[in-house]
């Protein structure tokens, strides 16, 4: 086949058995180069299926890249290979990013994971100023995973990057080349098409944690086209802001899209082009004459010419995708010891608000019990709202001082005739429905509706859903950024990890090991004002501090052990977060100098009953 030649786990040349032309495909939204050939089938033929399979004419490498597709018709073997961009697009997996990470770093550990080769890493060093935990659950790919670091860094350093396989991943800045390839021989079939199948004329931006919430559209657009809209996650912290983000949005998709395509016939030895390129093409009839990125490129290789369709496009890009915290955090300790806590929501409550009770045995609701929004009536979650003030599909927090057992989360799915403004309906028990009276009640939006098919939506998982926010609630009430104020760390800098609590089982506190180098030299001090209950020796512990805490009204003892050498501080004694307990040491039960160190809401008891994990109030 005339220098074109096609190599089977790079020993064994079946140049001879293809059937001209070799097809390569590659696109912007699919981040691997696609090859289809066919060959015949011969004696002597090695196994095919996971073969590598490289494409060369002359020092040109057209592909490389595994056997994933064998098709056996007649004589006529068809092949179906990517390159090894594919593993990115084919694994998914939880990444773990500590703050610090550059985004350099993570690629490399994401190429590793996937077996590919590092080759052309981003040159800049932008360092990600938050940790990154990405969950397989709401990434798709390693491919996403990728882009929402490349998205995440262009915030920041505005430079756009483009991938592509060349012996090894290459991750390079996107910019006009100086010098603008020229394609005006050979281009044929030039075809342009304007479609408005992807307009939207309408756009809401929304952030459901912050309660942001924003609306942008064109009313000239929606008289000719009818409405066309779409919902975006925002990253706002407040309306305007996201009616900003909205408008951003309405100004990118409120368009016709207009597509250029084009065929180049050319020799062999001319300039491959990716996806992603750039040259300034020019057909005969001038319909397409300008400087264009390439999309959708798909090649024919003959042994003397290759023929290249493709879109020319104004713009592109890699897909743009944002980090989104996961409600599930992970927390990783100097150990590697990785554990998992839901992120905490604290409440803000709008006062002046009246509730009253209803139940369809007493003839609310039409005696139907179906609500407005479709749903069976269900005491303790049912709430008829005004839904100018509190959306249909709300999830609100109520809380009723006067009663506190009918406090707790319910779901805005119903309206009535007499509720408007601040006035709501609560759905309970029928006996209980005429003793709770009218009462004044403080209302926290857990996250705002988008009406009533969601209402039907969230009533279907109701239990989940409920669950997810008392859980937060709760992690909301005893969140660190709460708690720092009240403790502090337990000692100085200079240690080299940590123990987790309960690990092993039985274990109610956490372990902070030092170098050995530094034994009797870290200095301990109270995590928070208080008095000492107990200094002196233990079997088990060494010389170990018991001091009992009062913040905010709770009583706290927090525990110091296997210090270094008589502490510092005698019983009764005063303290405060500036004094020195003593340092850290390797006395009592210990294999290597460290700090074991307990917190127990209450006092101290035999039993531990009352150790909490400090993790949760420190922030170490």
């Amino acid at each position: 086949m005339a220098d074109l030649r096609v190599y089977i786990d790079s020993k064994y040349d079946v140049s001879e058995s293809v059937i001209i032309p070799i097809k390569l495909e590659d696109s912007v939204s699919q981040a691997a180069v696609k090859l289809s050939l066919d060959l015949m089938r011969v004696s002597g033929l090695p196994e095919l299926d996971g073969a590598h399979i490289s494409v060369r004419q002359g020092k040109r490498l057209w592909f490389f890249g595994h056997i994933f597709v064998i098709k056996r018709k007649d004589r006529v073997i068809n092949i179906t290979a990517y390159d090894p961009l594919l593993y990115l697009v084919k694994n998914k997996d939880d990444f773990y990013f500590k703050k610090g990470t550059t985004t350099r770093k993570a690629i490399d550990t994401i190429c590793r994971r996937a077996g590919i080769k590092p080759k052309l890493l981003p040159a800049g060093k932008y360092t990600h100023r938050q940790t990154l935990d990405y969950r397989a659950d709401k990434y798709d790919s390693y491919y996403s995973v990728l882009a929402s670091l490349l998205t995440e860094d262009k915030k920041k350093t505005k430079k756009s990057y483009w991938i592509r396989y060349d012996n090894g991943l290459k991750v390079y800045e996107r910019s006009r080349p100086k010098n603008v390839p020229v394609l005006s021989e050979g281009i044929t079939d030039a075809q342009v098409e304007r479609s408005n199948e992807d307009r939207k004329n309408y756009v809401r931006a929304r952030n459901r944690e912050r309660r942001a919430d924003g609306i942008a559209k064109s009313a000239s657009s929606i008289k000719k086209y009818g409405r066309l809209s779409t919902y975006i996650k925002s990253d706002a912290t407040n309306d305007a802001d996201a009616r900003r983000e909205a408008k951003k949005a309405l100004d990118r998709q409120n368009r016709s899209k207009v597509t250029r395509s084009f065929r180049h016939v050319a020799t062999s030895g001319t300039q491959r082009f990716f996806s992603g390129d750039y040259a300034y093409i020019k057909s005969k009839d001038d319909l397409i004459a300008h400087g264009y990125y390439f999309d959708n490129v798909k090649y024919e290789i003959y042994p003397n010419h290759v023929v290249m369709d493709a879109d020319a496009v104004v713009s592109t890009s890699l897909p743009s995708i944002s980090y989104e915290k996961p409600d599930v955090q992970k927390k990783q300790d100097g150990l590697g010891n990785t554990t998992e806590s839901i992120k905490g929501i604290r409440l803000k409550f709008s006062k002046g608000w009246v509730a009253t009770a209803y139940n369809p045995a007493l003839g609310g609701i039409n005696g139907t019990g179906t609500t407005a929004s479709g749903n069976k009536f269900k005491t303790k979650r049912s709430i008829a709202v005004d839904p100018k003030l509190i959306p249909m599909g709300s999830v609100v927090y109520i809380k009723c001082r006067a009663k506190p057992e009918y406090s707790g989360i319910y779901l805005a799915e119903d309206i009535g005739g007499a509720i408007k403004g601040k006035r709501i309906d609560m759905g309970l028990p029928a006996k209980e429905s005429i003793p709770f009276g009218r009462r004044d009640v403080e209302i926290s939006i857990l996250e705002k509706g988008l009406g009533r098919a969601d209402a039907r939506q969230k009533a279907g998982e109701w239990d989940k859903i409920r669950s997810h926010y008392k859980v937060r609630i709760q992690n909301g009430k005893t969140s660190p950024s709460k708690s720092n104020k009240a403790f502090v760390r337990p000692m100085s800098g200079g240690w080299m990890g940590r123990k987790q609590f309960k690990t092993p089982a039985g274990h109610f506190g956490i372990d902070i090991l030092i170098d050995r180098a530094k034994t009797g030299k870290v200095r301990l001090h109270p995590v928070a004002d208080g008095t000492v209950t107990r200094s002196g020796w233990s079997t088990s512990y060494g010389w170990v501090v018991y001091i009992v805490h009062s913040v905010n009204g709770q009583t706290w003892e927090s525990v110091y052990a296997h210090i270094h050498a008589k502490p510092k501080v005698k019983v009764g004694q005063k303290v405060t977060v500036n004094t020195t307990i003593g340092y850290v040491g390797n006395t009592g039960w210990s294999d290597w100098p460290h700090l074991h160190f307990e917190l127990h809401r209450g006092r101290w008891t035999y039993s531990k009953s009352h150790a909490v994990n400090p993790h949760t109030y420190i922030n170490f």
